[in-house]
């Protein structure tokens, strides 16, 4: 049933955000990702960032290369262009990626959250610092495309804490709370310790 799933989301990724498969070869190829999850119970590092995971999100890669915006899919292994709706403004740096969750919110809007940096007018975002990182996507956030939001990056326990309480509220189901590495699609799922 989870695979059905999986496949049910990753199919209505594509029909939100993209269009014909991109086939060619060229510089998207370099922004393959593959993300690796690992998950941690108990006490998050000090100072730890991080973001929440919605329940069911498929992972996205947003890239601009040259004209086009490249939407890969890593569950699929699969590039596509962008639909109008997800496309990276014209003045989006050349040979930059960032990485997403696609969603559908509880009223069934589709959309997807941006949260980290693969790449940077061709230089790999590999070994950056999180908080760097995640500054940098800032200052990108006005080249996203109608579909997509920058997503709330910070301290995971910050998170953990107004999660708790209830008063961060969000419009989908949540997985859990996830701690980025230095590593960009590397990250770590944070479950609270049960008394």
């Amino acid at each position: 049933m989870d695979e059905l799933m999986c496949q049910s989301l990753a199919h209505a990724c594509i029909l939100a955000i993209a269009s014909e498969p991109c086939l060619h070869p060229g510089e998207h190829l370099k922004d393959r990702l593959k993300p690796s999850c690992s998950v941690e119970e108990g006490k998050v590092a000090d100072g730890a960032f991080g973001t929440w995971l919605a329940r069911g999100a498929e992972l996205v890669v947003l890239g601009r290369y040259g004209d086009s915006t490249i939407v890969y899919l890593p569950s699929q292994d699969m590039f596509y262009y962008a639909s109008p709706c997800c496309l990276l403004s014209a003045s989006c740096p050349d040979k930059t990626a960032l990485l997403g969750q696609f969603v559908v919110d509880n009223d069934s809007t589709p959309r997807v959250l941006v949260y980290d940096l693969l790449r940077l007018q061709g230089a790999s975002c590999g070994d950056m610092p999180v908080r760097e990182r995640y500054a940098c996507l800032q200052q990108l956030g006005s080249h996203l495309g109608s579909a997509c939001t920058l997503q709330w990056v910070g301290e995971v326990s910050v998170l953990l804490r107004e999660l708790r309480s209830g008063k961060f509220v969000l419009p989908h189901a949540i997985k859990g709370v996830m701690s980025l590495s230095s590593i960009p699609g590397r990250i770590t799922l944070v479950r609270e310790k049960r008394e």
